[in-house]
């Protein structure tokens, strides 16, 4: 799989779920938005007007979001409250060509769900993996690179100290 399996519409737009419900054109589609917990956010995929959610016995045009949290993998109707509510980023779209690539890899992800895991099989590994063709997350290739930094100036930081502690003593 390539990575050009999701056109990506410029830099991630916010957009209201009212908005995505009215005006998005039949596709499939990666959002985003921020969640109650600090530097996180969740990922969903978002299928409209798919002879895939027939499957589901799903037969209108309204948008459905797939996405994965530590109970399992969910096909939801947007509602316009609770944890739908506020402003979803949109990624980018799967470019039609695509789209059957897409639906195959949600059909592996439904038949046979992985458990959840922060690090290595989150909502955002889940979403890119349908949409993309590869499991990824930049919160945890974030994360990593954040905490790397961090003891890095630790040590640099101590290994300063320790120069200032014994640098006097040394023999030369």
């Amino acid at each position: 799989m390539n990575n050009h399996s999701v056109q990506v519409i410029g830099p991630p737009r916010p957009i209201t779920l009212q908005t995505l419900i009215a005006f998005l054109p039949k596709g499939i589609y990666l959002f985003n938005k921020s969640t109650v917990y600090p530097f996180t956010q969740h990922y969903v995929v978002v299928i409209k007007g798919h002879e895939f959610l027939k499957h589901f016995d799903i037969y209108d045009d309204q948008p459905r979001v797939i996405h994965k949290t530590n109970i399992g993998i969910h096909i939801d109707q947007p509602k316009t409250y609770g944890a739908w509510e506020g402003t979803w980023n949109l990624i980018g779209r799967v470019i039609p060509s695509e789209s059957a690539n897409a639906i195959w890899r949600m059909q592996i992800s439904l038949m046979y769900p992985t458990n959840y895991d922060l690090f290595l099989n989150n909502c955002e590994h889940f979403a890119r993996f349908v949409t993309e063709g590869y499991k990824q997350s930049t919160q945890v290739q974030n994360f990593g690179w954040g905490a790397a930094i961090g003891i890095g100036f630790v040590l640099l930081s101590n290994w300063g100290d320790r120069e200032q502690r014994h640098g006097n003593n040394r023999i030369r």
